[in-house]
């Protein structure tokens, strides 16, 4: 009788002491090693240059990819925002504001990236929808003691009810940074 417990594993029971762990580990350890070898012969064997199909890189080899143009910027080096250029506005009358600030869907994408917790933006599609805007901007400013430094983007499916949004904003509620998305 043997001394040690057995378990069974598959249709044969495997005592449990250490030189049996010792006797399974080793052919399991021999099957992992071969299992490894028929897997690095399979990808290219890690030669390490020459070999069929392998390509090796020399970093000054290679033409370094351009990284993608960065959206032209809204800030001034004092923080607030620049007017865009007239070549940048649009031409529609009614789209028009005074303080001629417009911003493209590639700039409020790349300042909802980069200044997440300072971009505020706000839809405009309706009537009742300018109103709770500016009732949630108001909020804002009643909780933010810097609020007015923040960027404020309008939203609107109609130019003209996003310029009528951001030209309140800034006329009723005092919001230096407002935007009007094109």
């Amino acid at each position: 009788m043997n001394a040690f417990p057995t378990f069974p594993v598959g249709r044969a029971a495997v005592p449990h002491s250490p030189r049996a762990r010792r006797t399974i580990a080793i052919p399991a350890a021999a099957w992992m090693a071969l299992l490894c070898a028929a897997q690095l012969a399979a990808c290219g064997g890690g030669e390490s240059g020459g070999g069929e199909g392998v390509t090796i890189r020399i970093p000054g080899q290679h033409e370094a990819a351009a990284p993608p143009a960065l959206p032209p910027t809204l800030w001034r080096a004092d923080g607030l925002a620049l007017t865009t250029p007239p070549a940048a506005r649009p031409s529609d009358p009614a789209a028009r504001w005074s303080t001629e600030r417009y911003a493209t869907r590639e700039q409020l994408a790349f300042e909802q990236l980069t200044a997440a917790p300072y971009t505020v933006v706000l839809e405009a599609d309706d009537e009742a929808a300018i109103d709770a805007a500016l009732a949630a901007a108001a909020r804002l400013r009643e909780f933010n003691a810097d609020s007015a430094r923040l960027g404020v983007f309008v939203r609107s499916r109609l130019p003209a009810l996003a310029a009528r949004l951001a030209e309140r904003l800034t006329r009723e509620q005092g919001w230096l940074n407002v935007f009007v998305v094109g």
